[in-house]
C-alpha cells in the first residue's frame, strides 16, 4: 500500500499499534484487514531485515491468507479445488522465502501434494518437516503433527505402491514369455491381496473427537444426525473451515477461527492451563505486544460468545481460577472435521 511508502520505521510501529487494536468481525478475518498488515509487515521488514518479529508476523499474515481459501469445503469443484491448491502452493513458497526452516509449512506443503497424488514431493516435505531442527521453539511440530506426518507418509507410500503394482500387473498382461510369467504370478497376486483391499467400507469423511478424548471417522449419515446435539453436550464444528461454528440445543454461534482454536484447546486439554502454557501454544499470541492482556481479552470475549449458545453464563463454560482456564467438564464436547483436514492452522 502506498501509504507505506516512505515512512521511517517509528512511523510504521505506531501505525502497527493501531491496526492491532483493530477487531476482526467474528467467523473470519477481514481481507482488507488482512492485506493492510502484510503490507504493514512488508514495510516494516524493508525498514529493518534484521528484525524477526516483522518476519513472523508476515508469516503468521500469509499462513491466514492459505487458511482463507476453504480448501475442505465440501460443495467446492474439482477445478476450483485445483486453483485454491495452487494458491495455497505459492502462499506457501512465499513463506518458505521468509523462513526456510518453518516445518510447519513444509508440513502443509506435504498436504497440498497430497491432495495433488504428488506421493513423492508430499513424502519430500514431510520428511524435511520431520527432519528441520530450529533454534525458535514456535517453530517445531506439534506431536500430534509428527504422528500425523509419519502416518500420511505412509499412506502416500502405500499409494506409490499402488501405481506401481498397477505398472507391474500391465507389464505382466503384455508380457509374451510364458516362463516370465510363470516366475512372477504368484508375487503378483499375492501384493495384490496386501496392496488393495478385498472389501470396501461405506466411505467416512469426518472424524469425530468426544469428551473422551476417543477419535473415530464417521459417515455423512452419522454426521447428520449430530446436527441436533444430545442435552448437555456442545458440538465444535470445523468442517467448513471458515465457517467454525459451536451448537447445543440451546443455540448456535459462528466463530472466529482464532477463537474456536482457542477453545478446542482447552477441551480437548480436559484441565486448568495455565496463561504461559497457551501463549506458548499459539502463535499469534507469541507475536502479539502484550501477549496476556490479548489472552484475556480473548478470553472474555470468548465466554460472552458462548453463553447464549449454552445458556450459562460464560464464567460457567469457561472456569477461570489461579492455576488458568478449564472447559467445564459437566458440558460434555464433539469436535467435528474433515477426515483428511488439516489440523491447527492457527498455531503450527
Amino acid at each position: 500500500m502506498r501509504r507505506f511508502q516512505n515512512l521511517s520505521e517509528e512511523q510504521l510501529l505506531e501505525l502497527e499499534r493501531t491496526w492491532e487494536s483493530q477487531e476482526a468481525p467474528a467467523g473470519m478475518l477481514e481481507e482488507e484487514h488482512q492485506n493492510e498488515g502484510m503490507a504493514l509487515y512488508q514495510a516494516l521488514s524493508k525498514c529493518n531485515p534484521n528484525e524477526e518479529r516483522y518476519k513472523l508476523q508476515l508469516v503468521q499474515l500469509l499462513l491466514c491468507e492459505e487458511n482463507e481459501l476453504k480448501l475442505n469445503d465440501l460443495p467446492v469443484q474439482q477445478d476450483e479445488k485445483k486453483k485454491r491448491y495452487k494458491e495455497a502452493k505459492r502462499i506457501f513458497q512465499q513463506v518458505l522465502k521468509l523462513k526456510p526452516d518453518h516445518p510447519g509449512v513444509c508440513y502443509r506443503l506435504g498436504f497440498l501434494y497430497f491432495y495433488g497424488e504428488n506421493w513423492d514431493k508430499a513424502i519430500s516435505f514431510w520428511q524435511k518437516a520431520l527432519l528441520i531442527t530450529s533454534e525458535h521453539h514456535s517453530f517445531h511440530l506439534a506431536s500430534d503433527q509428527k504422528i500425523k506426518a509419519n502416518a500420511y507418509i505412509a499412506k502416500a507410500l502405500h499409494f506409490k505402491s499402488q501405481q506401481s503394482l498397477l505398472e507391474a500387473q500391465k507389464l505382466f498382461n503384455e508380457e509374451k514369455d510364458e516362463a516370465v510369467k510363470g516366475e512372477t504370478i504368484l508375487m503378483i497376486e499375492e501384493l495384490k491381496k496386501q496392496v488393495f483391499p478385498s472389501y470396501q467400507e461405506e466411505e467416512k469423511p469426518f472424524q469425530l473427537i468426544d469428551s473422551n478424548k476417543s477419535k473415530r471417522y464417521i459417515t455423512l449419515r452419522e454426521y447428520e444426525n449430530l446436527a441436533i446435539p444430545e442435552k448437555d453436550t456442545a458440538i465444535l464444528n470445523f468442517v467448513h473451515e471458515n465457517d467454525v461454528t459451536f451448537y447445543t440445543i440451546y443455540g448456535e454461534v459462528h466463530l472466529n477461527k482464532k477463537y474456536a482454536y482457542l477453545l478446542q484447546f482447552l477441551m480437548i486439554s480436559g484441565r486448568f492451563v495455565n496463561v504461559d502454557e497457551i501463549v506458548k501454544r499459539f502463535l499469534f499470541l507469541q507475536n502479539a505486544q502484550d501477549s496476556k492482556a490479548l489472552l484475556y481479552q480473548m478470553m472474555r470475549r470468548l465466554r460472552l460468545r458462548l453463553a447464549p449458545a449454552v445458556n450459562r453464563d460464560g464464567e460457567e463454560i469457561i472456569i477461570k481460577t489461579t492455576e488458568g482456564y478449564k472447559w467445564n467438564q459437566e458440558i460434555k464436547y464433539i469436535i467435528l472435521k474433515n477426515k483428511d483436514g488439516i489440523d491447527e492452522w492457527i498455531h503450527a
